[in-house]
């Protein structure tokens, strides 16, 4: 088991390595290379990708890793097969008229992004046809890190080889999507013929069943967009400036290079989670201590990653080998302070992926949640167009930052609430 477990876990921080050196590498070179204004315009375009994307995922990141773990691929294949081919045709279902309509949107409303936004969506579609939900429920994360890796890396380097100048912005959606749709179909190849794994037929029936069952964990999913990654398209709909939507933008994407490094230990510990849950039902102190202590090892490597950047950036500084990703970048220094401010909500969004998409969901405290997570959405909007338009990329980032630690405070209240309940059942009339 132990063995397994490290397999998993270097696989899974391959994975986010690679992810987390993307925004790392790839963006500040677009924006020193392409300049703000078509900088502005492929990160506009890439939010409304991720809203395609964060409609075609649906819960199914959540509730289909459910029904998998536990099972074997070679003894539960028809299981596993019905699995993924239910989750795959309904997340399609919702693909196809959700990218179709994105396009028009931008066509009537924005069309300097119809470019961008055409090469963005591969990336949607090479996730819903990754399955990594899949692999991450079996336990079973070697080949998707192999794939991952490679689709990245491989476009990092074309990234940075190819795009020279404002003319070559387009590369860099345009390599990024289809990397991610190639390593998506190899990952596909692979799971046919070494895992046996088979597309079965699925019908209405069941694709309308499915979306009733997670339109809860949905609904909270979309309010998760709304609150983590529409702030950029609320900067420009608030009347920012192209340099304070690029500003903006950078330290966000650096910000979730910083979370990547917790997404390995949040993947290897979701399975072990439900495991350490068992029969608990309600949440309580209880079964929040049980949450609490597979999250703290979390937290212990995000400050270990976040005391190794500081100490190399220090180093670099001082030795003026700040190096080429950083050189003619402009607004460094507001940057580092939109770093600096934003740093925290990395630790909070680990606790609530911990405390509320795990413990709570399992805890048949969806209802709670979901609630909390649309007032934190809708209140994003309402907090973030305000603080935009009174402070620019700062407000923007104080509206990031303030959202995920209130989410996390109404999460962790809930744990408290059945002791509560139970201390007013049992005391004096």
């Amino acid at each position: 088991m132990l063995r397994r477990d490290l397999t998993n876990l270097v696989a899974l921080t391959g994975v986010q390595a690679a992810n987390a050196l993307l925004p790392l590498l790839v963006f500040p070179h677009l924006l020193r290379t392409a300049g703000q204004e078509r900088y502005t315009w492929v990160v506009l375009a890439e939010v409304v990708a991720l809203a395609v994307l964060t409609l075609a995922l649906y819960s199914f990141d959540v509730d289909a890793l459910k029904r998998v773990v536990g099972l074997d691929v070679r003894r539960d294949a028809p299981a596993v097969s019905k699995a993924f081919s239910d989750v795959l045709v309904t997340r399609l279902v919702v693909f196809v008229p959700s990218a179709a309509l994105a396009l028009a949107g931008c066509h009537l409303l924005r069309d300097e992004l119809m470019p961008a936004l055409a090469w963005w969506l591969l990336l949607p579609l090479g996730q819903l046809l990754q399955s990594a939900w899949l692999f991450q429920g079996l336990e079973h994360n070697v080949p998707i890190a192999a794939t991952t890796l490679t689709s990245r890396v491989s476009s990092i380097v074309l990234i940075l080889a190819l795009v020279e100048g404002p003319p070559d912005y387009l590369l860099v959606p345009a390599l990024l999507g289809a990397s991610s749709l190639l390593g998506a179909l190899a990952l596909l190849a692979y799971a046919h013929h070494r895992l046996g794994l088979r597309l079965c037929s699925v019908s209405a029936t069941t694709i309308l069943g499915q979306l009733r069952a997670g339109s809860r964990v949905f609904l909270g999913n979309v309010s998760v967009f709304l609150y983590r990654d529409a702030n950029a398209m609320l900067l420009a709909v608030a009347g920012a400036s192209a340099p304070g939507v690029a500003t903006y933008s950078l330290a966000e994407k650096l910000i979730k290079g910083f979370q990547a490094a917790a997404r390995p230990l949040n993947q290897l510990f979701f399975p072990k989670a439900l495991r350490a849950l068992g029969s608990m039902r309600v949440p309580d102190r209880r079964s929040l201590w049980t949450l609490v202590r597979l999250t703290a090892p979390q937290w212990l490597a995000l400050l270990g990653v976040l005391a190794a950047l500081l100490g190399l950036a220090a180093v670099l500084d001082a030795t003026g080998n700040a190096g080429t990703a950083w050189s003619g970048l402009p607004d460094r220094s507001t940057i580092v302070m939109l770093l600096s401010l934003m740093a925290p909500a990395v630790f909070f969004g680990v606790a609530n992926f911990m405390l509320g998409t795990i413990g709570l969901n399992h805890l048949g405290a969806q209802t709670h949640l979901l609630r909390a997570l649309l007032a934190v959405g809708v209140s994003n909007l309402v907090l973030c167009l305000a603080l935009a338009s009174a402070f620019g990329a700062l407000g923007g980032a104080l509206a990031f930052v303030l959202s995920e630690a209130v989410l996390c405070a109404s999460i962790v209240s809930r744990y408290f609430k059945e002791r509560a309940a139970n201390g007013r059942a049992n005391g004096p009339v």
